[in-house]
Formats: structure tokens, C-alpha cells, sequence
């Protein structure tokens, strides 16, 4: 048995046997013929035949595209092609655009110089032709360090906040772009000054939301105009910066953790009504700083890493998941004691169900988590055939193997993830409806409304059974699915 999992036990009583995840051994992120990368951006993206993610390190050339092992290799390194991008991406903003490629904004040197530039990768292309090919973006009107970008319901990407200079010159202006038009755009209607990558989402109304750290306030995309806020809970310790956020439904968010000295603290929202406040949760079991949240297919939250003072000192190795239903956290085995996950870790959910864990800051290694849900040995439906493309609204037909288990009662999309600095860019779980009563092995699925539930681009699709009461297992393997007008 693993050693972390074992001490977990002794650790968290409160957890039952049943409900502990499990960690793979740590391995090396890269190889001997092309070295090893500290992952500090990791981002999912697909090319139609197999799953790759894209890990930009701190500077050039020590970039990789790895495609992740199978569970059936737990604890395999995968396969690592070179992916250098010929500029500093360190600390810039990524977005997915809806034809699959990878929008890279801002970032630069530590201390400078901060760059304003764009590139675009094209994952379609042949390894080694994927960056800027053909199309070269054009730079932006102002450099940024610790932007946000975000994909929006028509195809263009947001992208706000940042520093110029180390002289702490905040960019306050948005600029937008077009990916059809490949231009950018200046938003000086939507002038404000906000904190280093701004927690940023698509509300099911087609607004946007600064959801912080700091106050919560609203964009309109029709005027480019910011307007209201809503209730903080009073109290001593909210979320602040260096947590994180998440949506874990459409309009529905949870906040966590942050600030110099972590705090435990958990606010939840549900945008989807009008003038609703900040809700508190239970505290996590941990304070934490930079960790990374990341959706699982059951609509939980995995929080993962960070640390506890400074950027340093402190490390948090247990894992831990949130509940929206109940509103509270179960913990979970630590990682490996020897892998310091703390400022600069990033993470992200795989299609098979499995989270990868990476880099913090001089960490060239990742370690593999396997959920409760793969754990229990609960019977996991695979899925035999499924739509590659959806539109807004629209029915299909596809179908699965039970495996056994019970008949599939729940499906998901979950956006390719995006992310950096503890906070995935472009990160979103959406429910699908299940309107019809098909028989095994078929199943009819609804596709998301409009485009400010889905934006654009490519998801995971996951079917789900509920092999326990409120305890759903996804399919062994997600679908890819591109979501479009």
C-alpha cells in the first residue's frame, strides 16, 4: 500500500476507508533526450487523435507537449515532445478559442522586461510547426504579467489585469480579440484597476464577473461598462489573493483560500439570481495559498497543494474535496512528502478521470491522483460511440457500456483546462440533460443552451452511474466533443 495513503489513515479518522483517494509515485516531467520542465502553465488541448497537454515552463527553451500515460501505467511518465515557444511565456495568460487553438498572452522575464505580445498554438499542426502557423497574432496595445484570459460566448478571448513594468504599473485597460478578424480591440470604456489574474467568468446572462480576490463586480459586454457588487459574509479572514476559484456549475462559484498567512476560508455564490451574496462554507481542512482547484466529473472540487506562509515555507501535501451539495470538504492522502507543490504547481483533471499534479517552482516532477470514484471499484461505464461535434440546444444519440454497473443517470461537459498560478483560465463543468428514457445501451443527451453556458471550443463529455447513494462514477475514458454555433 502506498505510503501516503497509509498515514493518511492514521492522520484522518474521520475519513472513511472508502472514501480516500490514492496518489501514483512521483516521475519526472520530461526525459533524458529532451530534459526536464518545470510546469508552471499546463494546458489540455486535442488534436483529434490523442490527449496532450502543453507545459510551458519559466522560460525558453524548456517547453514540453507530454501525452499522459494510461491508468493501466500508474506512475509511467508518458511521452515528451519539445514545444518552445521562441519567447518568455513565464507568467503570462492562456485561452481556448473554439477551433481548438491555444491563445498566449503577455507573461516575460522575472522583473522584466514584461512583454505584450500574443502567439497562438495550433495542436492540428505537426509537433514542431504548432506555434504561430500560419497565423501570427498581432501584439497588444500593453504588456502584461499575471494576466487573465477567458474565452466568451462569440469566440473572442478577454484579456485584462496584469503588470507593465516592475514598478507595479498595472495594465487597467481590457483589450479584446478577434480571432476571425485577428485583431485586437481596446475596451477603454471598461477601465479598471484589478488584482494580478482577476478570477474572471461567462455568467449564463452573457456578463462577465471579476469574482476577485478582492470585490466581485460585473461586466457588460454590450457597453463594456463595470457595474455593482455584491455582499461580502462579514468576518476576519475572507479568500484573498494567492486562493483560488472555480465555477463549478454554470454561474455557481466557489472561492478558497489565499492571502500572506493562508486561510482556510470557502465562499460559494450562485450568480444565476439576482443580487445574491457571498455564502460561507465549511472551512477547508488546511489553509492554503497558491493551490490549484480543479472539477472532477462528479461535480466536486479537488483542491490540491499550496502552502501555508509565504511562497516557501509551509507546504500543504493533503489533498482535499469539496462538496457543493453539502457545502463541506473531506481530506484526503497527502502527496508525495519529498514534492513541494507550492507557489508556481499547477493542475488538472485528464480525461480518464485521474488529476495531475506538477511543477512549484524548481519542481521538475509531477505525481498522478486517482479520485475516490476510481478507487471504490466501482463499475465505470465506457462509452462506445459519441457525438465529435454539438450545437446549442440540440438532442443526440449516443451510446455505452455499463460494464456491469447500473445504468448511467448523469452527464457532464468539462472545458480542456487552462491553467496557471493556481487559477484555470478557462476551467467549467456543465450539466447536460438527459431528456430521454432510452434502454441501455443507448442514451440521449442535450447539448448546453447558448454559448454563455458552453463558450465555444472543445470539452470532455462525461457519462456518469450512481454506484452509491450521491456517489456517481464517470466513464473510464471522457469523450472529446467541440461545441459550436
Amino acid at each position: 500500500m502506498n505510503r501516503c495513503l497509509i498515514l493518511s489513515l492514521v492522520l484522518c479518522p474521520a475519513v472513511a476507508f472508502g472514501q480516500q483517494g490514492v496518489w501514483e509515485d512521483p516521475f519526472g516531467f520530461g526525459d533524458s533526450t529532451l530534459g526536464f520542465t518545470r510546469a508552471v502553465h499546463l494546458v489540455h488541448v486535442w488534436n483529434g487523435q490523442t490527449t496532450k497537454v502543453l507545459a510551458l515552463s519559466y522560460n525558453f527553451p524548456d517547453s514540453r507537449l507530454w501525452t499522459p500515460p494510461p491508468a493501466s501505467l500508474p506512475g509511467a511518465p508518458g511521452v515528451f515532445e519539445s514545444a518552445d515557444l521562441p519567447t518568455f511565456t513565464f507568467c503570462g495568460g492562456h485561452s481556448a478559442l473554439p477551433d481548438g487553438r491555444i491563445l498566449h498572452v503577455g507573461g516575460g522575464e522575472f522583473r522584466g522586461p514584461y512583454l505584450d505580445g500574443a502567439d497562438l498554438f495550433d495542436p492540428f499542426n505537426p509537433v514542431g510547426s504548432q506555434w504561430n502557423n500560419p497565423t501570427v497574432p498581432p501584439d497588444m496595445s500593453f504588456r502584461r504579467w499575471y494576466p487573465t484570459a477567458t474565452t466568451l460566448g462569440d469566440g473572442r478571448i478577454f484579456v485584462c489585469a496584469g503588470l507593465q513594468d516592475d514598478g507595479g504599473s498595472h495594465a487597467t485597460i481590457p483589450e479584446l480579440y478577434d480571432p476571425i478578424a485577428n485583431m485586437w480591440t481596446v475596451l477603454v470604456s471598461a477601465n479598471r484597476l484589478q488584482r494580478l489574474y482577476p478570477y474572471m467568468f461567462v455568467l449564463p446572462d452573457g456578463n462577465l464577473v471579476d469574482a476577485g480576490p478582492g470585490q466581485t463586480s460585473f461586466l457588460n459586454p454590450s457597453t463594456w461598462t463595470w457595474s455593482g457588487s455584491i455582499p461580502e459574509p462579514p468576518g476576519p479572514n475572507p479568500p484573498g489573493s494567492g486562493g483560488s476559484a472555480v465555477m463549478y456549475e454554470p454561474g455557481k462559484i466557489m472561492r478558497c483560500g489565499g492571502q500572506s498567512t493562508a486561510v482556510a476560508t470557502t465562499w460559494v455564490v450562485d450568480l444565476n439570481n439576482s443580487d445574491t451574496p457571498w455564502l460561507v462554507a465549511d472551512d477547508m481542512n488546511k489553509r492554503r495559498r497558491n493551490h490549484n482547484l480543479v472539477i472532477l466529473p462528479d461535480g466536486k472540487v479537488l483542491a490540491v497543494g499550496g502552502n501555508t506562509d509565504g511562497n516557501q515555507s509551509g507546504a500543504v501535501f493533503e489533498a482535499e474535496i469539496f462538496d457543493p451539495a453539502s457545502g463541506k470538504w473531506s481530506l484526503q492522502p497527502p502527496s508525495d512528502p519529498n514534492e513541494k507543490r507550492m507557489y508556481h504547481s499547477t493542475a488538472m483533471l485528464l480525461p480518464d478521470g485521474r488529476v495531475v499534479l506538477a511543477g512549484g517552482d524548481t519542481r521538475r516532477t509531477a505525481q498522478i491522483f486517482k479520485p475516490p470514484y476510481i478507487t471504490s471499484g466501482a463499475p465505470r461505464p465506457t462509452i462506445s460511440s459519441a457525438p465529435q461535434y454539438m450545437q446549442y440546444g440540440q438532442t443526440y444519440t449516443m451510446y455505452y457500456n455499463p460494464n456491469g454497473g447500473p445504468e448511467v443517470t448523469k452527464a457532464c461537459l468539462i472545458r480542456l483546462a487552462s491553467v496557471t498560478h493556481g487559477f484555470d483560465q478557462d476551467q467549467r463543468r456543465v450539466p447536460l440533460e438527459l431528456p430521454g428514457d432510452a434502454a441501455i445501451p443507448a442514451l440521449e443527451i442535450t447539448a448546453p443552451a447558448n454559448a454563455n453556458i458552453a463558450p465555444p471550443g472543445f470539452y470532455m463529455l462525461f457519462i456518469l452511474n450512481e454506484y452509491k447513494a450521491n456517489q456517481f462514477a464517470p466513464c473510464e475514458m471522457a469523450a472529446y466533443v467541440q461545441i459550436g454555433p
